[in-house]
C-alpha cells in the first residue's frame, strides 16, 4: 500500500512538471456562419486555452485569442469587421452582393497551428483562405499571436529584443542573408515563435510570394535577445 502511495504522488508530480515545462491545454472551438442565400460562409477554428493558475489570465488571454480570430479582415473588406456581431454579417454579405454580382460566392476558411507552447509562452499563427467565385485566385489571411500565460502579457516584435540594439538593422542583414525578397523595408514584423526559431510572416504582400516566412534561429540574434521577452523566456 505505501509503494503505491509513493507510485501515486510521483505520477502525480511528474504530471505537474509536463503541464508546467511544457505548456497549457489548448482546445479548438469553431465557429460556422452561413447566410440564407448561402452565397456566404465562414468557419474559423480557433484556440482556447485551460488549466492556467491564474483564471483571470485564463479569461483575458481566451477573449483576446478570440477577438484575433473573429474580428479584424481589414485586408478583405477595408475596415475591420466582427464575425460575432450581426451587422457586420450583413455588410459582408451586401459588399459581396453589391460588388460581385447576385451569382458570387465567398468562403473563408481560418485555421491554426501551436508554434510553441512551452515555460508559459504561447505561440498561434492562423492560416485560412478567402475565397471567392469567380476569382482567379484566393486570397491568403495569415495573422499571429505570442502570449505569456502567467501575466497576460501580449508581446509585440520589439519585445523580443534589447532596447536600442537595432535590431531592425539585423532582420533584414538576415532576411537577404536567406535569400528572401523584400518588396519594402518595413518598421515590424507579423511573428511567432517555435522552440528555437523567430517565424517571420506577411514580409510582403503581394500574392505570389506573400505566404513565404523568414526563419530565423534563436543562435543568430542571440546577442539582441531581450532576456525578459518571449525568446528569452523559452531559451532558459
Amino acid at each position: 500500500m505505501q509503494f503505491l502511495k509513493i507510485l501515486f504522488i510521483t505520477v502525480v508530480l511528474l504530471h505537474f512538471c509536463i503541464f508546467t515545462v511544457y505548456g497549457a491545454e489548448i482546445k479548438s472551438e469553431r465557429f460556422v456562419y452561413k447566410s440564407s442565400d448561402k452565397k456566404f460562409s465562414i468557419t474559423i477554428i480557433y484556440p482556447q486555452v485551460s488549466g492556467l493558475e491564474d483564471k483571470n489570465v485564463e479569461k483575458e488571454v481566451n477573449k483576446f485569442l478570440k477577438k484575433g480570430f473573429l474580428t479584424g479582415y481589414e485586408g478583405v473588406y477595408g475596415r475591420s469587421v466582427n464575425f460575432l456581431d450581426k451587422k457586420d454579417l450583413e455588410f459582408c454579405h451586401k459588399d459581396l452582393i453589391e460588388n460581385f454580382g447576385n451569382n458570387s460566392t465567398y468562403n473563408i476558411e481560418v485555421e491554426y497551428n501551436i508554434g510553441v507552447n512551452k515555460n508559459n509562452i504561447l505561440s498561434i499563427h492562423y492560416t485560412g483562405l478567402a475565397m471567392l467565385t469567380p476569382s482567379a485566385h484566393p486570397s491568403k489571411l495569415l495573422k499571429t499571436f505570442t502570449v505569456n500565460l502567467k501575466d497576460g502579457k501580449i508581446y509585440t516584435f520589439k519585445d523580443l529584443f534589447k532596447e536600442k540594439s537595432n535590431y531592425m538593422s539585423l532582420m533584414e542583414k538576415l532576411i537577404k542573408k536567406h535569400d528572401l525578397y523584400i518588396e519594402k523595408q518595413k518598421e515590424s514584423y507579423d511573428f511567432y515563435l517555435t522552440t528555437d526559431e523567430l517565424i517571420l510572416i506577411n514580409i510582403n504582400t503581394s500574392y505570389a510570394i506573400q505566404g513565404f516566412e523568414g526563419n530565423i534561429k534563436f543562435q543568430e540574434i542571440k546577442d539582441i535577445i531581450n532576456e525578459k521577452g518571449p525568446i528569452g523566456i523559452l531559451m532558459k
